[in-house]
């Protein structure tokens, strides 16, 4: 009983003017848009009186206090609406939030962040690679070429028309094969350091279908620039390469395709991957 009768009593506040205001009953000087109203002089209120919270907002002249609507001079004080409550602070902070992590996201999905992160890791590989050896240059580089290259995109692309016929395990077996060999590819092919560099185009081309192709150049020590461009796809937010254009216009997956179609019509997916393996195997004695 004591409780209720702390929690019935008003409490005496300010308003815009910052003036002490009268008790209840007393008018108020001016309307305000929130008041503080005890428990117990909101149940004599009408239910008559409740209204959604989308209503009050369009008549400020009314205080609204757990979806009860009540003409503001009755009350014996309100807030006013400048003083931040809890809640807005939460509501501003959560916002902020959101806006931060949309901001992250956009610098996230830059096509030529893609390009970036792997050429740095080639240059780290490049310089260290005779004390790498093939494999350790293999073990660095296949996480960094798992996370630019959709691989398994890739892989569907390459095989054509034939990959719905594959069963599951051919298809799970020559995408583990086709991932081997590109790792296997970049770190035979980046085997050695002499002073070439990376060029980025950081303004990317619009391709068929949404794609984007991020034009690059790889200087050789001589000076000598080589166009190298790749075709990249955004997926879930992420944009990954899908093909590469040597000298910007030969496509790698073009390549490929024609040789890997003619093994699986020959010899099924089976003498594939085989053939596969034997490429990965050659890369590795530096015999590819």
């Amino acid at each position: 009983m004591a409780w209720r009768q702390r929690n019935a009593r008003p409490q005496r506040l300010r308003c815009h003017d910052r003036k002490r205001l009268p008790l209840i009953n007393e008018r108020c000087p001016e309307p305000c848009s929130l008041a503080a109203i005890s428990q117990t002089e909101i149940k004599r209120r009408a239910p008559a009186q409740s209204v959604s919270r989308r209503s009050a907002a369009r008549r400020p002249w009314a205080a609204e206090v757990n979806c009860v609507k009540i003409p503001c001079h009755s009350l014996h004080c309100c807030r006013s609406p400048a003083l931040a409550t809890r809640r807005d602070i939460l509501i501003v902070g959560a916002a902020l939030a959101v806006w931060l992590r949309d901001f992250r996201a956009l610098a996230a999905e830059d096509p030529a962040a893609t390009l970036r992160s792997l050429y740095d890791a080639l240059l780290t590989v490049m310089k260290d690679a005779r004390r790498l050896g093939f494999d350790g240059r293999r073990q660095r580089l296949a996480p960094v070429i798992a996370q630019a290259f959709d691989l398994p995109l890739m892989t569907r692309l390459v095989i054509g028309l034939e990959w719905p016929s594959l069963s599951p395990e051919d298809q799970r077996q020559l995408v583990a094969a086709f991932t081997e060999l590109t790792v296997a590819s970049y770190a035979s092919q980046y085997d050695d350091y002499s002073g070439q560099r990376f060029e980025i185009d950081p303004r990317p081309a619009p391709a068929p279908d949404g794609d984007l192709i991020v034009k690059t150049k790889v200087i050789r020590a001589s000076g000598e620039p080589v166009p190298l461009d790749y075709l990249l796809r955004q997926e879930q937010g992420h944009w990954r390469i899908i093909d590469v254009l040597f000298s910007g216009t030969v496509s790698q997956l073009a390549a490929r395709r024609s040789e890997f179609t003619a093994i699986l019509r020959n010899q099924g997916a089976s003498g594939l991957i085989a053939s596969l393996k034997q490429k990965i195997r050659s890369l590795a004695t530096g015999n590819g």
